[in-house]
């Protein structure tokens, strides 16, 4: 994309590998914990590859965007050149693809919360943590998400 079109500017959405491991495997994108990990690292790898050496890509954490979505969506609507109002952060629109069809995008339609961060603490026993690969605990130390 970047090639054919060189004025594109790309955001980069980094959120805790292990809310998202617990998320896909809920939702039955992946059979099981390691290998929704795998996808996590690869996914994040082949970001940080490409922001190497992308001059238009902003890096944005969910839990900033969920937690303080004013200053997080003023930030990147700034860097994208954009005019930016809090009350888009309350605009629906009337229909979004397949939202509706799927259950796992059921929480798009609901205004934005935090509700969902951290949620792995409540579905991930120590035993399901310490059976994910070593690779994915070595990117979650790259993205910031700290250690085991």
């Amino acid at each position: 994309i970047a090639s054919q079109f060189p004025m594109s500017s790309f955001v980069w959405l980094v959120r805790d590998g292990r809310d998202v491991v617990s998320s896909y495997v809920s939702a039955g994108l992946y059979e099981d914990l390691p290998g929704a990990a795998r996808r996590w690292v690869e996914a994040n790898r082949a970001c940080a590859k490409f922001a190497a050496w992308c001059p238009r890509l902003l890096k944005v954490r969910y839990e900033d965007l969920v937690t303080t979505p004013e200053a997080e969506f003023g930030r990147l609507f700034d860097w994208a050149g954009l005019d930016f109002r809090p009350e888009m952060l309350e605009s629906r629109p009337d229909r979004m693809g397949d939202v509706e069809a799927l259950a796992h995008h059921a929480n798009v339609q609901q205004s934005i919360n935090a509700s969902s961060v951290g949620k792995w603490k409540e579905k991930l026993g120590q035993a399901e943590l310490d059976a994910l690969p070593e690779s994915f605990w070595t990117e979650m130390t790259a993205q910031g998400y700290g250690a085991r």
